[in-house]
């Protein structure tokens, strides 16, 4: 039985089997495919007694049922979009959280056990391949084999902890033909690690994978499970490490010129579609990985010249700044005109878009005194932060790295744009339950951005029939100023107030499928902002959010 995955639910599951409880899916294993194949996926956790049903949130995936539950099959489309694909499978009960699932244009291999050492490895079909394993126990540590050549360069880089959401901190290690450690990483993207070799001599080399647990704990040893679920790609291709023009002007369509690790150009130059507003990942036919860029609003100023000794003028603000410190210690700075009494916001983008930079930014006055740094916002390498002129005149901005390095790798983007008072809307999980007649309360964040304090209602829309849900006001809260009396927020202040949906069923048939809630202002320019889920793995705010409708009982 073939069912198509194409933003629309799928039935994988017999009619009429009654579910005792909601389908639990940890993780996917593989998770992902080689586009034009197909794929047998496990579904680890508790999905069930029988197969549930699938969503998908774009088109390009098939999913055929198993004639008894086990392994399900996805086939991916040879025009399928590589990247991200968000799955979701629920049943009567409930729904499981969504799981990612990406799609790729290299082959793909599934580990093989025992392939705990160099001596006994899995042996690698190329050098552009991907691999999909699990370290499936502690103390595991996944080996595999590369025979390459003199002077030959690889790319070995995993995705697990950022890109899937798997509890693991990976380290990889590039062994030489007698297993000595000739190279380590564990942090270059994020949490996961990413290494390029050169071999110094012909022979076969070891790629090895183990792991601690992401969120620490007292035992010493290596860390597996059975949600350590991991996709490590070998390329001896066109791997981008970073492209230039690293930010691109929303909706357009760019070519882009991609470099490796060692800052050397790759030939093919594709052209990409429009893009949307922040970091994101782009994906290529003629790359073997993503690459990351940022979409701004305002048109990108050009590269600064990093020798300079001025710094480079803005024309005017807002302005987002491309540049890279390409040497040890470098720090680039930007002249701004400011009048008194102006609030801008300062962003800039490394660890965010595939950069190993931990950047600083410091804004200074026209003699030189610094009046405001930030290094880290919170666990985020990348700052952000919003800066009031105290008085009319020249500023500059300066940008450096914490720990003085610099290369090829130091790309960055800068962002300086007027502080924008606004609110972002949040739910904190991705799946809700509607259990016969009991009302479900459903707790929507707001977060005024920038003391934003307008009114914002706050809807479910589209509900399926039976089920309703009364707008509620979201009111930004007061504060006490020193005189007793009360206030709104300040200008440049986030404060988080709730709105709480209360939905009341009557249904007598079950019902699973999106559920949108929308928060929207009043006046004469009225703003809509879309409510996302927070997702815990992997971390993300997402726009897919699920309602079940389990029947009143008659």
């Amino acid at each position: 039985m073939k069912l198509r995955c194409a933003s629309a639910l799928v039935w994988l599951g017999l009619a009429g089997v009654t579910q005792a409880a909601p389908p639990s899916v940890s993780s996917l294993l593989p998770a992902g495919g080689q586009r034009g194949t197909e794929v047998a996926v496990t579904l680890q956790g508790k999905p069930g007694e029988t197969v549930p049903e699938a969503w998908c949130d774009r088109p390009g995936l098939e999913l055929v049922r198993p004639e008894k539950p086990g392994p399900i099959t996805i086939r991916i489309a040879a025009d399928a979009q590589p990247g991200l694909y968000w799955l979701r499978f629920s049943n009567d009960e409930g729904s499981a959280a969504l799981r990612p699932f990406y799609v790729g244009a290299l082959p793909e291999v599934l580990e093989v056990e025992p392939n705990d050492s160099f001596r006994k490895p899995q042996a690698l079909p190329s050098t552009r391949v991907v691999a999909n394993g699990v370290l499936a126990k502690a103390e595991d540590a996944d080996v595999y084999a590369v025979p390459l050549s003199k002077g030959q360069s690889v790319v070995a880089s995993v995705a697990a902890f950022g890109d899937l959401g798997s509890p693991m901190d990976g380290v990889l290690q590039i062994l030489s033909p007698a297993g000595f450690v000739l190279e380590q990483n564990e942090d270059d993207q994020g949490w996961d690690p990413r290494i390029t070799f050169t071999a110094p001599a012909d022979g076969t080399y070891y790629v090895r994978l183990f792991a601690f647990p992401a969120t620490p704990d007292s035992s010493i040893r290596l860390a597996g499970g059975a949600d350590y679920v991991y996709r490590l790609t070998i390329s001896s291709g066109s791997f981008p490490d970073h492209v230039w023009p690293p930010v691109l002007p929303v909706g357009e369509s760019f070519g882009l010129t991609a470099f490796n690790a060692d800052g050397q150009e790759f030939p093919d130059k594709p052209a990409l579609s429009a893009i949307q507003a922040g970091p994101q990942r782009v994906w290529s036919e003629v790359w073997d990985g993503p690459a990351w860029v940022v979409g701004a609003a305002a048109a990108p100023v050009p590269e600064t010249v990093p020798d300079a000794d001025a710094p480079q003028t803005l024309p005017a603000i807002p302005a987002t700044v491309m540049g890279r410190l390409d040497r040890p210690g470098d720090t680039d700075r930007y002249r701004v005109t400011l009048v008194k009494d102006r609030a801008i916001e300062i962003e800039a983008f490394s660890r965010s878009i595939g950069a190993p930079l931990d950047p600083v930014v410091k804004i200074a006055d026209a003699a030189g005194k610094v009046l405001k740094e930030l290094d880290d916002l919170g666990s985020n390498p990348d700052p952000r932060f919003d800066f009031t002129a105290p008085a009319d005149g020249e500023y500059e901005v300066q940008i450096t790295e914490r720990y003085g390095n610099g290369g090829p790798r130091g790309v960055y983007v800068l962002a300086i744009r007027d502080l924008e008072a606004t609110a972002r809307l949040t739910v904190a999980s991705d799946n809700f339950v509607i259990s016969g007649d009991k009302p479900l309360e459903i707790a929507v964040s707001v977060e005024r951005i920038a003391g934003y304090d307008g009114e914002i209602t706050v809807s479910a829309v589209d509900l399926p029939e039976g089920v309703t849900a009364e707008p509620v006001v979201a009111k930004p809260k007061e504060a006490s100023d020193k005189k007793g009396g009360r206030r709104r927020g300040r200008a440049g202040a986030n404060a988080t107030d709730t709105a709480t949906l209360k939905l009341v069923s009557t249904r007598a048939e079950a019902f699973r499928g999106p559920l949108m809630i929308v928060g929207k202002t009043a006046g004469d320019e009225p703003r809509e902002f879309r409510v996302d889920a927070n997702i815990k793995a992997p971390d993300a705010l997402v726009p897919h959010v699920w309602l079940t409708v389990v029947p009143v009982k008659k």
